[in-house]
């Protein structure tokens, strides 16, 4: 069994207009998944490259408000 996860919508719009609540997961059985092409696979532990890039912008705009 797969659970689809709720909340990830970053577009500042919601795709579910019926009124109903998406803040929890949807079980999507497998036969669904293959029918929709949803591929998963584990999940590992890595550095996330953005974040890293992210926090040494603010390093580098830090440093030049103190010159």
């Amino acid at each position: 069994m797969l659970k689809a996860g709720a909340g990830h919508d970053h577009s500042g719009a919601s795709e579910f207009q019926g009124g109903s609540d998406a803040n929890s997961p949807v079980n999507v059985d497998a036969q669904t998944a293959q029918r929709l092409g949803i591929k998963t696979e584990a999940v590992k532990q890595q550095p996330l490259a953005l974040g890293i890039k992210f926090i040494k912008l603010l390093k580098i705009e830090n440093a030049w408000k103190y010159c």
